[in-house]
């Protein structure tokens, strides 16, 4: 009985260390693992942040060439006016008699 009290008693530390072993192992393959999650999220938000800063960009120029055909489409507008006020006039006089005799008979329609 002495003797497996020993050998008990020495195989104890053995299993410590083989446990204390495996964990480290285990701890230095999650640190591993978690590394590896930083770099792919670093990557991932870089990914994004570029595509935002691309949209952006994009928007941007989108927004530029609007107002550059707006300005254009304005310029030509006055263009017409100056060249050709009676029938800018009288065109602006049949739309306001349309829309005046639209907006009246939906108003008789209502009640």
């Amino acid at each position: 009985m002495n003797l497996l009290w020993r050998l008990n008693q020495y195989e104890r530390p053995l299993v410590g260390e083989a446990m204390k072993e495996a964990l480290l192992e285990k701890t230095k393959f999650m640190e591993e693992q978690i590394e590896n999650l930083n770099r792919a999220t670093s990557r991932l938000v870089s990914a994004v942040s570029e595509a935002a800063e691309d949209a952006l960009r994009d928007a941007r120029r989108g927004l530029k060439r609007s107002y550059a055909a707006a300005e254009g489409l304005i310029g030509e507008a006055a263009q017409t006016i100056k060249h050709h006020p009676v029938r800018c006039v009288t065109i602006a006089f049949g739309v306001g008699l349309a829309l005046g005799w639209l907006l009246s008979r939906r108003g008789q329609n209502r009640y």
